[in-house]
């Protein structure tokens, strides 16, 4: 039998005379006063009640203080735990309410007085770089970089972007660091260095020279990129300053097929293509057995520059940089300018071709016609005479390859209607000349110590 619903039963009126109760259950109720002798029983059950005893089977005092003499005052235990409980939500509801509104207040009046720091030297860019995001390629600190390059002493030139380092990482790859001049940067200039890490990470072939990582701090600002060394510097400087005497006939084919298969790619296998403003043997760099890498393509701007006017920036002069945009003629004066006339290229193939053959600059006060290509026009078009065009100090020289030579500049400087691509061009080379891609490639290569270290940091 079980009365706990009946809250308002007492003892006094006669629930002893129940004398054939024998099983009940009075317990987690609020019944007062004495215990009732009746309810001696072992089977009836009264714990957790409020009666006039110190048995630990009944309620606290602090439980049963709204109650008053002998009558139970229901006032619901659950309601009152239900109330308690609505209370404490709607504080906090409330309370959460408060903090956003505190929050986009604080954030109203951040943006209203500016959000952008004073000082050009501390911009947030790195937000932009967050948000556009950078992959496929090392990212390093500038702390990382001072270890490298000694403390940014080790300067062997300078690019467009700004001074040129030698660095050496932990794992002994020797690395070429261009520091970005930072002190008018912009978020055009942020998007254009975004844009142009990930097109220089989107290029990965062996016959040009690839980045390997970048470096993006704010405080103080500092925008880095990091290219693969090249130890021989420019095919330029090793025929002009060193009279070519190591490049023998065999080491400029295999250097000619490099820069074809170089060319080849980024006219017809990198997407979107890209090429050269001004192609040239500044623009060919050698590695330690003497392959050959380009550098110097044009990389474009980002589609997200704003639309105002860009003011010129002064030529910097000579550059050596790994990555030079115009081998000394700058190219940030016009955003919209793009260097994609794939047939000016090819044109500058033949006439790069000229200049490896005979070891003459493209332009000299010494030659009776100023142009190389001018002096060479009488010998190209004489088969009989290319010969006397061959570089004095090369002591061997393939006369079969020479007369293919004759072949391909004539057509590569011809009208431009009529000049072949470079994928052509290529194609004729290799037939002609009988190296392969393989053989043209450097046998050495840091950007596989670069991709272990980029796998390790993903």
């Amino acid at each position: 039998m079980d009365i706990r619903s009946d809250a308002h039963a007492t003892w006094d009126k006669g629930v002893c005379k129940f004398k054939n109760l024998i099983v009940g259950n009075f317990g987690f109720n609020y019944l007062t006063g004495p215990l009732p002798s009746c309810f001696s029983s072992s089977s009836l059950n009264f714990q957790w009640n409020c009666f006039d005893t110190n048995s630990w089977r009944q309620r606290p005092p602090e439980q049963c203080s709204h109650v008053e003499g002998n009558h139970f005052i229901d006032k619901g235990p659950s309601n009152e735990e239900d109330s308690w409980t609505e209370r404490n939500v709607l504080r906090v509801l409330i309370a959460g309410v408060l903090a956003c509104l505190l929050l986009l207040l604080g954030i109203y009046f951040r943006y209203l007085h500016g959000a952008a720091p004073a000082n050009p030297s501390k911009p947030a860019f790195s937000d932009l770089i967050q948000k556009i995001g950078i992959t496929g390629v090392l990212k390093a600190s500038k702390e990382e970089l001072e270890i490298a390059c000694e403390d940014f002493s080790n300067i062997i030139g300078s690019s467009s972007h700004g001074k040129l380092f030698k660095g050496t990482l932990a794992n002994g790859t020797e690395i070429a660091v261009t520091m970005v001049q930072t002190s008018t940067w912009s978020k055009d200039s942020e998007s254009d260095f975004i844009y142009e890490v990930n097109r220089l990470a989107s290029i990965k072939h062996k016959n040009v020279v690839n980045l390997l990582g970048y470096c993006a701090e704010d405080h103080p600002l500092t925008r880095m990129l990091i290219f693969e060394y090249v130890s021989n510097g420019t095919l330029f400087d090793l025929l002009q300053n060193c009279d070519g005497q190591y490049l023998d006939w065999n080491a400029r084919m295999r250097i000619i097929m490099g820069v074809a298969y170089g060319l080849e790619y980024l006219h017809h296998a990198l997407l979107p293509p890209t090429g050269f403003c001004k192609f040239g043997s500044r623009s060919v760099y050698l590695t330690e057995d003497y392959a050959a890498k380009l550098a110097g393509f044009e990389v474009g701007k980002s589609h997200l520059r704003s639309k105002t006017k860009v003011e010129p920036v002064p030529n910097e002069g000579k550059r050596l940089s790994v990555i030079d945009r115009s081998d000394g003629v700058s190219n940030r004066d016009d955003p919209a300018r793009s260097c994609q006339n794939f047939g000016a290229d090819v044109y500058s193939f033949g006439v790069f071709l000229v200049e490896i053959i005979s070891g003459r600059p493209v332009y000299s006060k010494e030659q009776e016609q100023g142009a190389l290509i001018d002096w060479a026009t009488g010998y190209i078009c004489s088969p009989g005479l290319i010969a006397q065009m061959v570089d004095p100090n090369l002591t061997f020289l393939n006369l079969n390859h020479l007369e293919a030579l004759r072949d391909i500049i004539c057509r590569c400087i011809d009208a431009e209607s009529r000049r072949p691509t470079m994928k052509a061009v290529t194609s004729m080379l290799e037939t002609s000349l009988g190296i392969t891609s393989e053989d043209a490639y450097p046998k050495h290569s840091p950007l596989l110590w670069a991709e272990l270290i980029i796998q390790m940091q993903d």
